[in-house]
Formats: structure tokens, C-alpha cells, sequence
């Protein structure tokens, strides 16, 4: 196995997301538009949950439906607008990475990155020695040629668990409204009303 390329690949993964969240932390998160719409988000909520909690007889549910209805289209059209500023640092953070994945599988082309300990079935097979010319499993060979990893299953795996954790610890991640990424978008009732006005059938998007 080699260690060392491994390394470098793990490496190359993690200052790259590095990279990538601070650049979006500066050019997006930290200026006033992503505050503004991060406050108004918090706003929307704090009207929404002050009225609930006044709501506490059907009489009063009933009296206040239309208000409570307006508020809770308020919180979702503020979220939409927050995962909106979300969604264009993650277009790009996925375009910086495909990127790197061509710069990497040119160099790696053809390499033995690693070597796992089983012997993967088919369909798994089919990926880990993507990229690989491997022949018939020799006897007394020191490991099955089955088991050898190409650049790419090395590289999902970087992607799932390193590029992962460190936007968790670097990046900033959207409020828990706006955590749906584009449904959230989408759901909004400003969308909804917009989709509606070009004549597309929004239901789907209400399904579960």
C-alpha cells in the first residue's frame, strides 16, 4: 500500500475544502447581504414563535390563523432567501473539486493507490479498480489483484469523510431552517407563487 500517496491525497482534500470555505467565508458569509438575511430569518422566527405561544385556545387559533399563516410564509420565504446565499459557494465548491479530481486522476492514472483487506464484489469491484489493468489473480501473488484500490475509490472516500468533516469544523454551515438546500428554495411561498404564475404545477414539491 502506498501510505504516502494516500497521505497526499488526504492532504490535497482538506486544504483544498480549506481553501474553498474560507474564500466563501469572505466573499459571501461575512458580508452584510448573508447578516441581513440571516437576521431577518431570526426575526421571522422570533414573530412566528411570540405568537404561537399566545395561541392557547382554539378561539384564538381560529382568530389568528390568517396572521399566524402570514408569519409562517414570512420564516419560509426568509429561508429560501438564506439557502439561496448557500447554494452558489456549494456550486462552486463542487466546481473546484471536479476540477482537482481531473488534475489528480491524470497523475494517479494507472496506480495502485491501496489495497483492501477482502476481496470486493462485482459491482464494488467495478469502482475501486476503475482505471486499473488488472489480470488474473496469480498464485502466490502477495495480494489478491481484486483487492487493489485505484485513485478514484480513494478519492470518494476523501470526498465522504475528510471533505466532510472539515467544512464542519471550517465552513459555515445554514441555519436549521434553510437546511434543505434547494427545497427550501423551492418550498418558499415567493417561489411557489412565481412557479404557479408560469403556469408549472407545484404540488410535486409538497410531496413526501
Amino acid at each position: 500500500m502506498t501510505a504516502p500517496e494516500i497521505l497526499n491525497i488526504i492532504t490535497t482534500v482538506a486544504i483544498t475544502q480549506i481553501l474553498v470555505d474560507l474564500s466563501c467565508r469572505w466573499m459571501v458569509f461575512s458580508g452584510d447581504a448573508y447578516k441581513r438575511a440571516v437576521a431577518s430569518l431570526e426575526r421571522a422566527e422570533s414573530r412566528r414563535d411570540r405568537l404561537l405561544v399566545t395561541l392557547d385556545t382554539p378561539a384564538k387559533q381560529e382568530k389568528q390563523a390568517k396572521k399566524l399563516a402570514r408569519y409562517k410564509d414570512d420564516v419560509q420565504d426568509a429561508a429560501g432567501d438564506v439557502a439561496r446565499r448557500h447554494a452558489v459557494p456549494g456550486f462552486l465548491g463542487s466546481v473546484v473539486f471536479l476540477i482537482l479530481y481531473r488534475v489528480l486522476s491524470t497523475e494517479y492514472l494507472g496506480k495502485v493507490i491501496g489495497v483492501i483487506p477482502f476481496v470486493p464484489f462485482s459491482l464494488l469491484r467495478r469502482l475501486t479498480l476503475r482505471g486499473l489493468n488488472v489480470s488474473t489473480p496469480e498464485q502466490g501473488a502477495e495480494y489478491n489483484v481484486y483487492q487493489a484500490c485505484s485513485f478514484l475509490f480513494i478519492y470518494i472516500l476523501c470526498t465522504l469523510s475528510v471533505k466532510y468533516y472539515v467544512h464542519k469544523l471550517v465552513g459555515v454551515s445554514p441555519p436549521k431552517q434553510a437546511e434543505g438546500g434547494l427545497m427550501t428554495i423551492m418550498d418558499s411561498p415567493s417561489n411557489q407563487r412565481m412557479l404557479k404564475s408560469l403556469g408549472i404545477n407545484t404540488d410535486f414539491l409538497k410531496e413526501e
